[in-house]
């Protein structure tokens, strides 16, 4: 497991119509149910999002929190990439970022991880 055991979702922000989500409600049953000896994961916490394809109430019923506040999460999880201001430091991130490309609205994302030293999963 990467990080500290508490997994965050972002509310995706790039996109308006944007509705897919990293994990389901039965992954983050899995991963919350079989032990954090066994996946790593002890807290997965989601942004509320009212686009999400899945509510979170759903989230909520497999045991989930909700909350704007990702900053005890030391993985966090989106499918677009977040706006700059919401990137903290000390953090591993995995979603696509498209940095790969050197397209150059991606730039500024990929100079941001660069010097605050964090960990990048970006999906291809």
């Amino acid at each position: 497991m990467i990080g500290n055991g508490v997994v965050g979702i972002l509310a995706e922000s790039v996109n308006k119509w944007e509705r897919r989500a990293p994990l389901t409600p039965p992954h983050c049953a899995r991963l919350l149910h079989s032990g954090r000896d066994k996946t790593g994961v002890s807290r997965i916490i989601l942004q509320p999002s009212t686009k999400r394809i899945h509510h979170d109430a759903m989230y909520e019923d497999v045991g989930c929190e909700i909350s704007e506040d990702l900053s005890h999460c030391g993985l966090i999880l989106g499918i677009k990439r977040p706006k700059l201001e919401m990137i903290m430091p000390d953090r591993a991130y995995a979603f696509f970022s498209h940095t790969h490309k050197a397209q150059k609205e991606n730039m500024p994302l990929l100079d941001k991880v660069l010097f605050d030293l964090l960990s990048l999963r970006s999906v291809l």
